[in-house]
């Protein structure tokens, strides 16, 4: 255990699953295997979904370039922004991949840059979770709908503490690299959306004005 962290395949679940159960290790690491890719590839199209969304609906409010907001005569799909979101997440991807792999090998590589992937994109996930709960309350006033103290505030504020809290624990500067990159990224993109609110709200606060004219 003293040298286990130094050796070359240093995955606990992994080595205990190929080496502790007989004839039917591979099978076991082949079993672990596809549910970790399944479970990587949920939250992909989830993530994906979301972003698909998020881009569809701007461009149809007029944010982003209009020509994303067309859709797909026969599925009914919002085929332009599906491919833009697909083609700039698989850019990320390889290219993060890559980079990895050319400093710590191809498996550490690829491990590493999902460790980083992740770390980089979750604190920004969770900011997204808590300005829409703490945007909630101001929605259903401005819509002259009722507002229910527990739905519309007591939930959504205990989401927002234990979001907040994840954003903490997520945003932990003690990190070795290569995985305080994921941090010092994050950083670096939410600054730059800061920015570029400030920058559209100033000089765009029709554009702002108009998110929200549609429903998803």
């Amino acid at each position: 255990m003293a040298s286990f962290g130094g050796s070359q395949f240093p995955y606990p679940v992994i080595y205990i699953y190929q080496h502790d159960f007989g004839y039917i290790s591979t099978a076991l690491v082949a079993v672990l295997i596809i549910l970790v890719l399944n479970s990587f590839f949920t939250a992909t199209v989830s993530l994906g979904t979301n972003a698909t969304r998020v881009v569809f609906s701007l461009a149809r409010e007029h944010v982003f370039p209009e020509r994303l907001s067309s859709i797909h005569a026969v599925t009914g799909s919002p085929t332009k922004a599906i491919v833009l979101v697909a083609v700039l997440a698989s850019i990320i991807t390889i290219g993060t991949g890559l980079a990895f792999e050319a400093t710590s090998g191809t498996v550490n590589g690829l491990l590493n840059a999902s460790v980083f992937l992740l770390i980089l994109e979750s604190p920004i996930t969770y900011l997204v979770h808590i300005l829409t709960n703490t945007s909630l309350y101001s929605f259903m006033r401005k819509e002259g709908k009722r507002v229910s103290i527990l739905r519309h505030i007591v939930i959504p504020s205990v989401s927002t503490l234990t979001l907040v809290f994840a954003v903490v624990v997520a945003v932990y500067l003690d990190l070795s690299p290569p995985y305080i990159y994921g941090i010092y990224g994050a950083i670096a993109v939410i600054l730059a959306i800061l920015i570029t609110t400030l920058v559209v709200s100033t000089k765009s606060r029709r554009k702002l004005e108009l998110i929200g004219d549609f429903s998803l």
